[in-house]
């Protein structure tokens, strides 16, 4: 719910703006991001806040040259407040209201400026914060509030109403794009004729090519599920424990150029276990099995095949919706990295790492990524003395992809 309170400061008419909307920038040139973050959301106003990591919030205000009060973001100005801080209120207003606001070290928190009609659910949307957010400070006991006279009482730097007031986003000047659209059509005609003329001058066995296919097209046309679906089936149907003989691991290993898994696994011997021959006939491995040590053997499978689903790439997904979608991945897994464009695999055409680990059952959930990930690489390890969990299992995985991470804007 957004607010907003009229005020004067300074003999100057000024609007409180409370509710905005607010997103984390995690690229180096923030500025650029909140400017793309404005456009993709179609707000028409914003304001930055933050110093080492940022934030953007937006509004539905338009904003004026001339003719109109100054429009100030009061999440922006409680940053400003405590920008050394890390800090939390629930501040009730003139109007009624309470808003709930947090900040920390001058950022305005994602959940951090959110308005209530009554004070149990400022309240109780305050304590989920603070449960995710251990470190912020709540300013007043957590039963209680303070007042918005409290706040505005507080000293600020001298040019602070500058520092919290909404901006207008950056409007199409008709001008330039008319003469932009003009260079553009004399260029289109120009290069036409030069290519007409090319055509009247150049032999065609001078165009003759010879392209040598990528031997890894094929798979990256696949769809991500295609290339995983069918070794987590194969995974689930390996034997844990069977006749005294208990799976150690299995790893798989993706061979592109055949659009096929190459899996193998251990087994190792416990008390009670029948002898090596008899197992491996009764699980048909004999032709596959590899001795290790007296107690331990490798089994080499057969190639687990992909299968046949295709990858259409979306019209657009943006580095933030990417980010989001693994921020919600990391509740089923333990581990979870990726750095954008900072760790590049060379085999996988520059694309980023990707590396997750956690239980088998939660692998699955990777199907529908909105960007293509290639999965090469899973090892399945068997954990008996583990604590279970949601991210922990007996049967835990090591999963490595390869982010197409050119694709996102």
């Amino acid at each position: 719910m957004m607010l907003q309170l009229p005020d004067v400061i300074d003999q100057r008419e000024v609007v409180w703006s409370f509710g905005l909307r607010w997103y984390a920038l995690l690229e180096a040139n923030e500025r650029a991001q909140a400017h793309r973050i404005v456009k993709e959301i179609g707000a028409q106003s914003w304001i930055l806040t933050g110093t080492q990591i940022g934030s953007v919030g937006l509004s539905d205000q338009r904003i004026r040259r001339k003719g109109q009060p100054v429009y100030l973001a009061a999440a922006a100005y409680f940053a400003h407040i405590y920008a050394r801080q890390k800090a939390a209120a629930i501040i009730h207003l003139p109007t009624g209201e309470f808003w709930f606001v947090a900040a920390q070290q001058g950022r305005v928190l994602v959940r951090g400026d959110h308005c209530f009609t009554d004070l149990e659910q400022a309240q109780a949307f305050m304590a989920a914060v603070l449960t995710d957010n251990p470190k912020l400070h709540c300013l007043h006991p957590h039963s209680g509030c303070m007042r918005w006279q409290d706040l505005l009482a507080l000293t600020a730097q001298a040019d602070w109403m500058q520092q919290v007031s909404l901006r207008a986003r950056r409007r199409i000047n008709l001008r330039w794009c008319a003469g932009a659209l003009l260079i553009g059509v004399a260029l289109v005609v120009y290069y036409l004729w030069v290519g007409w003329a090319a055509t009247r001058t150049v032999s065609a066995a001078d165009f003759k090519l010879d392209p040598t296919p990528d031997p890894l097209q094929p798979v990256l046309d696949l769809h991500p599920q295609a290339v995983l679906q069918p070794v987590l089936e194969f995974l689930y149907e390996l034997p844990i424990q069977a006749m005294g003989w208990s799976l150690q691991q299995a790893e798989c290993q993706l061979v592109p150029e055949h659009l096929a898994w190459q899996c193998a696994a251990q087994y190792q011997q416990g008390s009670g276990a029948i002898d090596v021959e008899g197992f491996l006939i009764s699980q048909q491995w004999q032709t596959q099995a590899q001795m290790v040590d007296l107690s331990t053997f490798r089994i080499d499978f057969p190639a687990v095949q992909l299968e046949t689903q295709h990858w259409v790439d979306p019209l657009s997904v943006t580095l933030l919706q990417f980010l989001g979608y693994l921020h919600k991945q990391q509740v089923a897994f333990s581990e979870l990295i990726y750095q954008h464009r900072q760790q590049s695999l060379e085999a996988w055409q520059g694309r980023t790492r990707l590396h997750l680990q956690g239980p088998l059952r939660s692998v699955h959930l990777l199907y529908q990524a909105p960007v293509h990930i290639q999965w090469h690489q899973i090892t399945l390890h068997v954990q008996p003395q583990v604590q279970l969990g949601l991210k922990n299992s007996r049967l835990n995985v090591v999963l490595e992809g390869a982010v197409d991470d050119a694709r996102l804007h």
